[in-house]
């Protein structure tokens, strides 16, 4: 299946823009480099827009509605496709966290889901009271971490805050356990796992949490929020977000003193 071919009009607006595109491109009979030539743009990039893989820009997009004679559907598309919340995406993005071959993220108030333990997780569903079936979710999680032990697992970076490991979520007992997990996995080389230090201050991950999984050659972003996130698929809010990354990563422990840090914090439960 194509990446054109996997595209959802139904569940993103941004997927509706790419397939709308394809439509008009053809409904005229022109190819994408005719199309390009028109609106200042590879071949190759034209084909992108249609596929999702990259997005036009604004003065592009003028363009396009001009040869389409769309009368700026296509700039309003791109607009409220921009801004606003779809509550599918809470969804599409654990869809692709299954695919992804890399999966960097910034956590400041949990364990990452792919690290915890049934009863960390378990603590949190019943905490957060939004679960019904709360051994069904705790289930769901579980499985997910199954492919960190296959035989090609997903490479995971963790940036995680201190204040999160020092957070006793469901009691001294369970924190421990979740603890000791933590510096387990952190042991596996295509797992690594940073603390973002307490007294750093000022970081660019004080926003909120941030991830960004590779499916294939593409890198998609989400941004975590109550009652859902926000998916980011466009190249350029991706690239924001790698930088965040790389900013927080900067100032991060290295992986030796982060699991002294997890086991003084370990020590502290007992």
């Amino acid at each position: 299946m194509t990446r054109r071919e996997e595209l959802d009009p139904t569940a993103s607006l941004w997927d509706l823009f790419a397939v709308y595109l394809h439509v008009l491109r053809t409904k005229h009979g022109l190819s994408c480099a005719a199309v390009g030539r028109v609106v200042s743009a590879a071949r190759q990039t034209v084909s992108h827009w249609e596929s999702g893989l990259l997005r036009p820009d604004e003065d592009q997009i003028q363009k396009l509605d001009a040869l389409y004679e769309t009368g700026g559907l296509l700039e309003w598309l791109a607009f409220h496709a921009e801004i606003v919340h779809d509550a599918r995406w809470q969804k599409q993005h654990l869809h692709y966290d299954a695919r992804s071959s890399k999966i960097r993220l910034y956590e400041r108030s949990f364990i990452p889901g792919l690290l915890q333990t049934p009863e960390y997780a378990r603590a949190l569903f019943v905490l957060e009271g939004i679960v019904d079936d709360v051994e069904g979710a705790v289930a769901m999680r579980m499985a997910r971490q199954e492919r960190l032990f296959s035989a090609n697992p997903p490479h995971l970076s963790m940036l995680i805050d201190e204040d999160v490991i020092d957070r006793a979520v469901g009691g001294r007992e369970v924190m421990s356990k979740q603890l000791e997990r933590l510096l387990e996995l952190s042991e596996l080389h295509h797992i690594i796992v940073q603390i973002v230090p307490r007294d750093l201050g000022f970081h660019h991950g004080l926003v909120g949490p941030m991830k960004i999984m590779t499916v294939g050659s593409e890198l998609i972003g989400f941004t975590e929020a109550p009652l859902g996130g926000k998916l980011i698929r466009g190249p350029r809010e991706v690239g924001q977000l790698a930088l965040r990354l790389d900013r927080i990563g900067a100032d991060a422990l290295n992986r030796t003193q982060t699991r002294d840090v997890i086991r003084r914090a370990l020590e502290s439960l007992k």
